[in-house]
């Protein structure tokens, strides 16, 4: 019977959500008949773990290495084939441990109180690079062969894992977590400049990319992945393009490794119901089956015990600013690590990331010759200008083919600094708009880039509140509006609409006023625009009322005049009064008064009280006159109000 913790440690491989283990292997830079693959296996029954095992590359003399009632897991050869890191459980926790390729001298390295897995030694064995559960998540770490120096280098940014050293151990690939799946990514031994190499599509399972390893020439990558729906492995560009299925079965055929000459490859899969090792060119072809037991075989490393004697070619990376017009060179520099007395060549092309060419760079390829002595070159890359603001944006430069040398780094990634400024947004004001008493009309206010962007401009916009003189009302003059306002790659004009309200009220001319805030990847030069409601209303008219009463025999008597408004006004409303004598004299027969009436907008009437005097005199009746004069924001209907003093004297 299989052993099931073994097991089932190497189905987490395959399924990424149960996933506490990482199975890379560091591969030797030749591969001479003695090449060997160490593995994993649980062939003696080892209580439910699995031990680590040496054999040839073809399978015969497997050896075991390890001892013992608890994991020894995840083994991985030094470049020279001297030394096999692993991960153990021996001492109560998984923890890092080291030893002879022979199996002596095992070691421990790690000793934390968080899981330590997945260890992967530098080709030229000095470093040693790994996972490590953390508080705040899964992170890769990078320590001294001697496990001195341990440096997370994922820098808080969770779930990166499965690390592995690039060929010249200057660079880590691992798994990176990009929120709807995993894909390979790239950066510096000390945690920088990381580069995203593959974009797994989407679906169902969630997609992943894992397991990814270089060629040891630096030409290629390989990984796993389940984008196709089935576990298989996938051979790429070691700039992650040009991604190509190499198998094609329901066996989880997962965590490939390199031959030392770059010409094979080693992997496990279930195809045949148990976990297996196997092998195959790179591409795809010629099959063969290495383990054959009933017990669970994986996690090969393969690596050979010669390194030849071959100068290593790599490339830097290049930052440029992209410059307003023409172009501008990007210069890559390429060496050799050590002069030789045979030629060198190694082909170059350029490839586009997020910089595309030809509007970013002129694509460029070719081949670099290295004379007899000579250990750089250079490859000019022109970097297009423009006047566009965008982000900065990343192309490769690959290598690959070279004769006489290994290639170390054979992805160079140039960076175009942009240097244009950023974009200005304006509001314009709106043309004034007629209210209508019969239904609502808009005031526009058209915003406006400065010139296109290759980004996403956003600025947001809300009409404003103010209490100023002229100031149109929220709700009673026009509706309020806010909101966010997107410009696309490419435009340069919105228009902010604003409904103006109907009323039939005389009202003075209003203002609104838009506001514009809170704007990302531009500035604002003009933030507010103005726009004007026209009153169309009639100005009111003001009427006032004739009085006729008796005098009355003794006191006083008011006479009452009442003043109309013909209209509610959204205006306050004056105008004067006075009274004058007809045939009645003040201030024998009344009391003459002057003053101001003001109508407070929404009213339309007022009263003038006038005292007339009370007497016994039998007389003809009497009038005098109430005047109005001096309107604001209204005109005279009737303007003058007659007073008729009735005399009720009988006569003597």
């Amino acid at each position: 019977m299989l052993n099931q913790r073994l097991k089932e440690k190497l189905v987490s491989i395959a399924r990424p959500a149960l996933c506490s283990l990482i199975i890379l292997a560091t591969a030797a830079l030749s591969a001479p008949a003695e090449a060997k693959i160490a593995f994993t296996s649980d062939r003696d029954g080892q209580d439910g773990t699995g031990e680590i095992y040496v054999m040839n590359d073809d399978g015969s003399n497997q050896t075991r290495l390890t001892f013992n009632d608890f994991g020894d897991v995840e083994p991985s050869f030094s470049g020279d084939g001297s030394k096999i890191t692993f991960r153990s459980e021996r001492d109560g926790n998984w923890e890092i441990y080291i030893m002879n390729a022979d199996g002596t001298n095992q070691t421990r390295l790690t000793d934390n109180s968080t899981l330590d897995f997945g260890p992967k030694l530098s080709h030229d064995g000095s470093k040693i690079t790994f996972m490590s559960e953390q508080p705040a998540g899964r992170q890769i770490f990078v320590m001294d062969a001697d496990g001195s120096n341990q440096v997370n280098i994922s820098n808080d940014n969770v779930g990166e894992s499965e690390p592995t050293f690039s060929p010249d151990d200057s660079k880590i690939l691992f798994r990176a977590d990009y929120g709807g799946g995993h894909d390979i990514t790239i950066m510096e031994v000390d945690g920088t400049n990381r580069v995203r190499l593959t974009s797994t599509p989407s679906g169902s399972p969630t997609p992943q990319s894992e397991g990814p390893e270089n060629s040891p020439d630096g030409s290629k990558l390989v990984f796993h992945s389940n984008r196709d729906g089935d576990w298989e492995i996938y051979i790429a560009n070691s700039d992650g393009t040009g991604g190509t299925r190499l198998t094609n079965s329901t066996g989880y055929d997962t965590h490939a490794v390199f031959s030392p000459d770059s010409g094979r490859l080693a992997f496990h899969s279930v195809r045949t119901g148990l976990y297996e090792i196997f092998t195959m060119n790179v591409d795809g072809t010629d099959l063969v089956q290495l383990t054959a037991d009933t017990a669970t075989n994986g996690e090969p490393s393969w690596a050979s015990g010669n390194v030849p004697n071959l100068p290593t070619v790599t490339i830097n990376n290049v930052t440029s600013t992209e410059g307003n017009s023409g172009t501008t060179d990007a210069t890559f520099t390429v060496t050799l690590n050590a002069a030789k007395a045979q030629p060198v060549t190694v082909n170059y092309a350029t490839a586009n990331n997020t910089a595309k060419q030809p509007a970013d760079y002129t694509i460029i390829s070719g081949t670099l010759n290295f004379a007899a002595g000579e250990t750089t070159k250079t490859i000019l890359v022109p970097i297009v200008g423009d006047t566009s603001d965008e982000a900065n944006e990343t192309f490769f430069v690959n290598l690959s083919s070279a004769t006489n040398a290994t290639i170390a780094d054979s992805l160079g990634v140039g960076i175009i600094t942009d240097d244009d400024a950023l974009p200005t947004l304006s509001i314009g004001d709106a043309t004034a708009v007629m209210e209508d008493g019969a239904g609502a009309r808009n005031s526009l206010y058209v915003v406006t880039l400065s010139g296109a962007t290759n980004r996403t401009v956003k600025v947001n916009y809300a009409t404003g509140i103010s209490a100023a003189v002229g100031s149109a009302t929220s709700g009673v003059d026009f509706t309020a509006v806010s909101g966010t306002m997107t410009f696309a790659p490419g435009q340069t004009t919105k228009t902010i609409v604003v409904p103006v309200l109907p009323d039939n009220l005389d009202e003075t001319n209003e203002v609104i006023r838009v506001n514009l805030s809170g704007v990302s990847l531009a500035s604002i030069t003009k933030g507010q625009g103005v726009g004007s409601i026209t009153d169309n209303d009639a100005t009111p008219t003001l009427s006032i009322t004739d009085v006729m009463q008796n005098e009355g025999n003794s006191g006083t008597t008011n006479f009452v005049f009442t003043v109309s408004l013909s209209a509610a006004s959204g205006q306050t409303v004056t105008a004067s009064y006075q009274t004058d004598n007809g045939t009645a004299i003040k201030p024998g027969d009344y009391t003459g008064k002057a003053g101001t009436l003001t109508f407070a907008p929404g009213e339309t009437i007022k009263t003038i009280s006038v005292v007339v005097k009370g007497e016994v005199l039998n007389e003809a009746d009497e009038t005098f006159l109430v005047n109005l004069s001096n309107a604001v924001n209204a005109s005279f209907a009737k303007n003058q109000g007659t007073g008729t003093i009735l005399n009720d004297d009988a006569s003597g």
